[in-house]
């Protein structure tokens, strides 16, 4: 028999052929198969995995389900991670039962926290274990989780079909803890996550449709509005003449490259309801919300149009708070000597010399790092 070398050598040479003069893809699956049984090393499955993607897609697949099945995950999701390189997965079993196993290891959620979230979100027909669903409930409520990992989280917990008391009592605590949490209506919209804790624990479902729907501005005791995130961004700024056309320019060429994201601004925005409301809506839809905190100076004596001390204007102030509010991703921007307001002096600030100049690729590098967190 061909040692466990030879074999990855010759799917290796096989990987240079045309594939006319391959073996079929039956034939190619079955050397995959019987090679996965022998590997061992985590490292010779890699080169393995590499060879065999590229002789075909069916066996690259065959040769991950079947070396990743009852191996732990500190073995088995450093090659699901390179599989996903050559558009391969594990079956939806074994991507459960990984990413379960990765989201409560520390070490292991620190390295594939958005891939094991990612699994969970997209499983259909699985009863997650309790501690899972556990640690799923710290993430949706975790302030220092991204947002795109505390949407995935909720993603999880909206496939959950019976709500044990534990769970209940965990998201009484997290509301208690964290007022500012506001994901929680997202519950209340699934038709069985809203029977269940209504049947479990009425009171809590209570709480949950007069907190977390709260309308942050006052205008209306209970926000009604459909606030699922959409692929889009918002911008807010001062509406002043001279710098309106020159900012939206910018923001134009930034996100030129970011295909399917829709550009918000407050006079733009078509929907039903008051000005503030349809910017309230537009913060929470957004992926990222960006704020230009420029301070134009209407004193025509400055030549240069704008003044370090001038006042920060209250609409993007305003807008501002509603996106910390809402925890939301924010980008903040400002053109150099133009200082912000003492509250916000802390947060990292990106300073740009002209709007046309610098700030277009600051922009794009701002707004693509928080999207991919």
């Amino acid at each position: 028999m061909a040692t466990v070398d030879a074999e990855i050598a010759e799917f290796e040479a096989l990987s240079h052929m045309a594939p006319e003069h391959r073996p079929s893809d039956n034939e190619l699956r079955r050397r995959a198969l019987a090679l996965a049984d022998r590997i061992r090393s985590p490292r010779k499955a890699q080169r393995a995995l590499t060879a065999i993607a590229a002789c075909g897609r069916d066996a690259a697949a065959g040769f991950l389900d079947r070396w990743v099945v009852a191996r732990s995950p500190e073995v088995a999701m450093p090659l699901a991670d390179c599989a996903r390189n050559y558009g391969v997965e594990p079956g939806e079993g074994e991507r459960v039962r990984l990413a379960q196993a990765t989201i409560l290891d520390a070490d292991l959620y620190a390295r594939y926290s958005r891939q094991s979230l990612t699994w969970l979100a997209m499983a259909g027909g699985y009863d997650l274990e309790v501690r899972t669903n556990l640690r799923l409930l710290d993430i949706a409520c975790a302030p220092e989780a991204s947002q795109a990992h505390r949407d995935l989280a909720v993603d999880c917990l909206l496939r959950i079909e019976r709500w044990d008391t534990d769970l209940l009592e965990r998201l009484t605590a997290s509301l208690t803890e964290c007022p500012g949490t506001f994901w929680p209506h997202r519950l209340l919209d699934s038709a069985t996550a809203a029977a269940e804790i209504t049947r479990v624990w009425p009171e809590l479902a209570g709480r949950l449709r007069r907190t977390a729907d709260s309308c942050l501005l006052g205008s209306q005791k209970r926000c009604d509005q459909d606030i699922r995130q959409m692929p889009a961004l918002f911008v807010a700024h001062p509406f002043i003449s001279e710098i309106t056309d020159d900012l939206r320019d910018a923001v134009a060429m930034a996100t030129a490259g970011i295909g399917g994201y829709e550009v918000l601004y407050a006079d733009k925005i078509q929907k039903d309801g008051t000005l503030s409301c349809k910017i309230c809506m537009s913060i929470r839809q957004s992926a990222v919300s960006l704020f230009d905190l420029t301070s134009p100076c209407m004193d025509a004596k400055e030549s240069s149009g704008f003044c370090p001390k001038a006042r920060a204007n209250p609409n993007v102030a305003l807008e501002l708070g509603l996106a910390f509010a809402y925890r939301k991703p924010t980008l903040l921007f400002a053109m150099e000597g133009c200082d912000p307001p003492a509250d916000i002096a802390g947060h990292t600030i990106h300073r740009f010399v002209a709007y046309k100049k610098d700030l277009p690729l600051k922009l794009k590098s701002g707004v693509t790092g928080l999207l991919q967190t």
